[in-house]
This record gives structure tokens, C-alpha cells and sequence, in this order.
């Protein structure tokens, strides 16, 4: 691996800005992850429950196993970005927010993932990876598998709300 750019992906991962926007994209997706699993799991007048007391409670490790289980189209494009961009962002979410320090050994097996090291030497791929999880999730939500694609789902005022929540901060 090169040492010039494993000095310099650690050092980026160390700075506090760039922390900021990791944390803030994985965040933004964990949260269309609850309303995926929302609009799979629970009936349109438990979403407010739902997203209240139950989904603030797992972590977004695990709500992405929940996403990986649900019976959906697993050859359908959106599944395979939604679920690979949830994983990148998760690991690097993990290395900002709780580790003080990155060590070599930890900036070389990051960059050793091909998607990993695209977010983390390329400008721009951060902003582009996490809009193209966001738009797969709001692909996926709509899938009839999830419900909200059904025809009595979007006419619905509470599955109409979750969508426009969902693509209000995309």
C-alpha cells in the first residue's frame, strides 16, 4: 500500500470536519433505513410509534442485518446500492466516531475495500454514495415486497407522508 496515502486518508479520518460529514450522511441514511423498516414492519397508524420507541433502540449494524432478511428482490439494482452503500457508511462512521486515533493498520484495511477507498480518496464520491444509498432506499420502499408500492399504499396518507419524508432530504 502506499504510505504517502495512508498517511493522508489518516489524517483525514482524524479531522473533526470530515468526521462531521460522515456522521452526518450515516446518520441521514440509518434514519431512511428506519422508514424502510417501518414501512415494511409496522401497520401506517404505528409509524410514529415505531419510529419513536422501537427503532431508536437497535443499532444501525443491525438494522442493516433487518434490511439484509426482509424478502426482497435481492437482483434488484437499488438492493445491491442500498445495502452497499449502508455497510461503507457504517464502517466509516465507526472509525470516526469511536476511535480517538487511526492507525495504519486501520487506514490499510479500509482502503483495501474498493468502495471504502473511492469515499475516502476521491472528492465528491461521499456526497454521490450517500445519494445514490438515499435514492435506493426510497427505490426500495416502494417495492411491493415493503408495501408502500402497492396500490392501497400510496393512497394511503400515512405511506404518502413517508415518502415525502424520505425524499425531503435527499
Amino acid at each position: 500500500m502506499n504510505v504517502v496515502l495512508e498517511k493522508y486518508v489518516q489524517n483525514k479520518l482524524q479531522r473533526s470536519d470530515y468526521a462531521g460529514v460522515v456522521i452526518k450522511y450515516a446518520t441521514r441514511l440509518e434514519f431512511s433505513l428506519d422508514c424502510l423498516l417501518t414501512a415494511y414492519y409496522i401497520r401506517p397508524d404505528r409509524y410514529d410509534t415505531a419510529m419513536d420507541d422501537f427503532w431508536p433502540d437497535l443499532t444501525f449494524g443491525r438494522k442493516i442485518e433487518l434490511t439484509k432478511r426482509l424478502p426482497l428482490n435481492k437482483k434488484l439494482k437499488s438492493y445491491g446500492m442500498a445495502i452497499a452503500g449502508l455497510v461503507a457508511f457504517q464502517r466509516l462512521r465507526n472509525v470516526v466516531a469511536h476511535q480517538w486515533s487511526v492507525s495504519l493498520t486501520t487506514v490499510g484495511k479500509l482502503l483495501d475495500d474498493q468502495r471504502l477507498n473511492d469515499l475516502l480518496t476521491n472528492e465528491g464520491s461521499m456526497e454521490e454514495t450517500y445519494r445514490a444509498t438515499e435514492n435506493a432506499l426510497a427505490q426500495l420502499v416502494r417495492t411491493k415486497e415493503v408495501g408502500v408500492g402497492r396500490k392501497i399504499g400510496p393512497a394511503d396518507p400515512a405511506s404518502r407522508a413517508l415518502l415525502k419524508i424520505m425524499s425531503s432530504h435527499l
